[in-house]
C-alpha cells in the first residue's frame, strides 16, 4: 500500500510542474489555486511522499498512507467545487466529476482496508490473551 501512496504522489507532484501550455490544469482550477496555490499542493504531495519513504523503511505505515488519504480527500474537494463552479458558470459538460468520484474512490478504499486490517490485529491481540 506504501509502495501505491508513493507513486500517487510522485504523479501527483511532477503534475503541477511547470510546463510551456499553462492551460493544461481542469476547468476553473486555477479559480481553486487562487486560493490554494499548486505549490501548497507539491508541499502537500511532497510530504506524503517523503512521510510514505520513512514509513516504508521503519517498517510501519500509517502516517504515509494517512496522508495519502487526506491529500486524496483535498484532491476530491477541489475537483468537487470546480465541478461546482464550472456547472454554475459555464454550464454542463464538465468531466471534474469523474476525477472527483475516482479520489474520493481511492480515500474510502484504502481508509476500509486500514479499518479491516486493524480489525484483524485487535482480534488477533484478542485470542493471544
Amino acid at each position: 500500500m506504501l509502495a501505491g501512496v508513493i507513486l500517487l504522489a510522485v504523479t501527483h507532484m511532477c503534475g503541477y510542474l511547470p510546463n510551456d501550455d499553462p492551460n493544461n490544469l481542469p476547468i476553473n482550477w486555477t479559480r481553486i489555486t487562487t486560493f490554494i496555490p499548486a505549490w501548497v499542493w507539491v508541499i502537500g504531495w511532497a510530504a506524503t511522499l517523503v512521510m510514505s519513504f520513512v514509513n516504508l523503511f521503519r517498517g510501519r505505515g500509517r502516517l504515509g498512507i494517512g496522508l495519502g488519504v487526506a491529500m486524496c480527500c483535498a484532491s476530491a474537494a477541489a475537483y468537487l467545487a470546480s465541478y461546482i463552479i464550472t456547472v454554475l458558470i459555464v454550464g454542463w459538460g464538465s468531466r471534474e466529476w469523474f476525477y472527483f468520484g475516482v479520489y474520493l474512490a481511492v480515500a474510502l478504499i484504502v481508509t476500509g482496508l486500514l479499518a479491516k486490517v486493524g480489525a484483524l490485529k485487535q482480534e488477533e491481540q484478542h485470542t493471544d490473551e
